[in-house]
């Protein structure tokens, strides 16, 4: 049995892990013009064949792929892209999304960061099939995944992965020989949250801790970082600790002394981790502005 996988993700590369014994062979379908980092490194590893790697340039062209291939199903784990029916509908075994988020609730894009910045208690992994719209298909399989006060994109991340791996394991066979059970989604209850920019991270002043500290943790690395402005230049954050009181009070929200301040309208944070033009802000970088 033949697999294509519509990835350019981490969550991609583990899927093609767990599944490597599963399929005689793995077809990866990976976006033109995008870095293929992950696709180097499963082809290192030996997970997929240098010769199965596909290059989605146009719908044409795949179609005849698929046909001379005979590739008998499909998931997509974090492809950036929207599938289209005339592709979606060719595999006979059908074609599914791996989504990190509970659906219907977080449907769209950046799900793992909106999960933390929202303040939600939960989200999860679905595994749903792909109809015309985004994450609206009938769920297959959806696991909760619990959210605590500490939490980072970066540790909900592996999370989801762990899940994602279990739930591969548990549920292949079934996808394998097409006897699934469909529960439509209650489009009542969905939400569809937006694609982030980079100024959504901006740290505004007049936000209070918990907002900060959620913006802070749902931006960690590998993404981009929640940053403010000070003197036109952003100064990204990735770290910070809540403190009762700082080594002198500021009237002008920043305060440096061997660590940065933040004085916020309900509280004060030490900044643990920062950067600034990809170097770690020190004293004298911080006095430079």
């Amino acid at each position: 049995m033949k697999i294509a996988i519509f990835t350019y993700s981490d969550l991609g590369e583990i899927f093609c892990k767990s599944i490597k014994k599963e399929f005689e062979e793995i077809y990866i379908i990976f976006p033109k013009n995008f870095d293929n980092f992950y696709i180097n490194r499963l082809i290192k590893n030996k997970i997929i064949k240098k010769k199965n790697v596909i290059i989605y340039k146009n719908d044409s062209t795949f179609k005849n792929i698929i046909y001379k291939k005979k590739i008998d199903i499909a998931f997509s784990v974090g492809f950036p892209f929207k599938i289209k029916k005339n592709i979606f509908k060719l595999f006979k075994l059908g074609a599914f999304n791996i989504h990190p988020g509970l659906l219907p609730f977080f449907r769209g894009q950046h799900v793992i960061n909106w999960a933390i910045i929202s303040g939600a208690k939960k989200t999860g992994v679905a595994i749903h099939e792909i109809d015309e719209s985004f994450d609206t298909g009938p769920i297959i399989i959806q696991k909760i995944i619990r959210i605590n006060e500490f939490e980072t994109a970066y540790s909900l991340n592996k999370k989801i992965g762990k899940v994602l791996i279990k739930l591969v394991h548990t549920h292949i066979s079934k996808f394998k020989k097409n006897k699934l059970k469909k529960v439509i989604q209650d489009d009542k209850k969905a939400k569809y949250w937006r694609a982030r920019k980079i100024s959504d991270g901006e740290i505004r002043l007049n936000m209070n801790c918990d907002e900060v500290d959620r913006l802070i943790r749902g931006l960690v690395r590998p993404w981009p970082g929640a940053f403010f402005l000070y003197r036109q230049k952003k100064i990204f954050i990735y770290k910070v600790k809540k403190v009762k009181k700082a080594p002198i009070q500021n009237k002008n929200n920043i305060f440096y002394h061997k660590k940065m301040y933040l004085f916020l309208k309900d509280g004060i944070f030490k900044v643990e981790d920062a950067e600034v033009n990809k170097k770690n802000l020190t004293s004298q970088i911080f006095n430079n502005y």
